[in-house]
């Protein structure tokens, strides 16, 4: 009989443990996360992608209590990174993305598709932002226009990667503002940035947050935000619509990881990623940078990217044209739309 106690004594005491580890928020086994997750960057350093991963990764460490491993892996406008996180094991390993990740699939980087990713977590919804070098011989957005229709093909548009994000925007720019400029990409909107600020080339297109050091330093000057309304971050600065152009560029950024993991792990891991979105110091970086946030989890977020892809899947085409003159390792393209 005193051994039929203390074994009834152990199970009872081993069950409250249990409820009791669980309570604590200590990992057990089975559950996620279990290991380190790896949340790359397709892009290089100081773009925007690059710092809001940067700014979001140390609260999801706090609050999922597992490492959060960012580094950067440009190439092919994020194409590189995106092939590597559709092979990878979902759930722990994720990129930040925005319209990118949709149009990778029609410029010919690789055999991407976007069935083969798992939408997480929308973290922001910002917008392009059109900056020259200071000492530009134009100041505002009419005036670039008006430069460029009086010098077809002399302006050159920077942007952070052939086929992505910014190159689209500049290509519907041009459209909208029906001026001829030729589209040249870097490895990313920090890259971008720099040439332009070294009048390597006249204009670049990038979001607010990754424009931000270089205005400061004189070296850009932001004349047109392509959002409804001005942007927080240059109040002074007006939009396109304000200065003669009906044209806008909403962008959203987000988190995906590969498909086919198990459900629960993706909505527990948009938790961690919501909660990292309230905290203090996220806040903080995403007013000072110009960033809206903007969460939606993973149902209303994988219905965007489907909008989205179904948009672009039927008028978006890319044709390759030729090296660059003044650099032959750099190609570029344009969109068919």
């Amino acid at each position: 009989m005193r051994k039929r106690t203390q074994v009834a004594v152990a199970v009872i005491v081993g069950v409250l443990f249990c409820f009791m580890t669980l309570g604590s928020g200590v990992l057990i086994a089975g559950s996620f996360p279990e290991k380190d997750i790896n949340f790359p960057v397709g892009y290089s350093a100081g773009g925007g992608n690059d710092l809001i991963t940067r700014a979001l990764a140390p609260q999801m460490e706090t609050i999922a209590g597992v490492k959060i491993v960012v580094s950067n892996l440009p190439g092919a406008g994020g194409g590189i990174l995106a092939q590597k996180i559709a092979s990878g094991e979902p759930a722990y390993n994720l990129g930040l993305y925005s319209k990118s990740l949709v149009l990778i699939q029609y410029t010919g980087f690789g055999k991407i598709n976007i069935n083969q990713f798992a939408p997480v977590a929308q973290v922001a919804e910002d917008t392009a932002a059109l900056s020259i070098p200071s000492d530009a011989p134009y100041s505002d957005l009419k005036g670039f226009i008006a430069y460029a229709k009086d010098n077809p093909g002399k302006i050159r548009i920077g942007n952070g990667g052939t086929g992505g994000l910014w190159h689209l925007a500049a290509v519907l720019f041009s459209k909208a503002a029906d001026v001829e400029v030729d589209h040249i990409p870097y490895k990313g909107g920090r890259p971008a940035l720099v040439a332009t600020a070294g009048h390597e080339i006249e204009a670049v297109i990038a979001n607010p947050a990754e424009t931000r050091a270089l205005v400061d330093t004189g070296d850009l000057k932001v004349i047109a935000v392509m959002s409804s309304e001005r942007n927080p971050a240059y109040p002074e600065v007006p939009t396109a619509i304000e200065q003669g152009l009906d044209f806008t560029f909403p962008v959203w950024r987000g988190i995906f990881t590969a498909a086919g993991g198990p459900s629960e792990d993706i909505e527990k891991l948009a938790g961690f990623i919501k909660e990292s979105m309230e905290t203090a110091e996220f806040i903080e970086f995403m007013k000072n940078s110009g960033t809206p946030i903007k969460y939606r989890g993973p149902a209303e977020f994988a219905q965007l990217v489907e909008e989205e892809n179904k948009l672009y899947s039927g008028s978006v085409s890319y044709t390759h044209l030729r090296a660059h003159e003044t650099n032959p390792c750099i190609s570029y393209a344009v969109f068919c739309l």
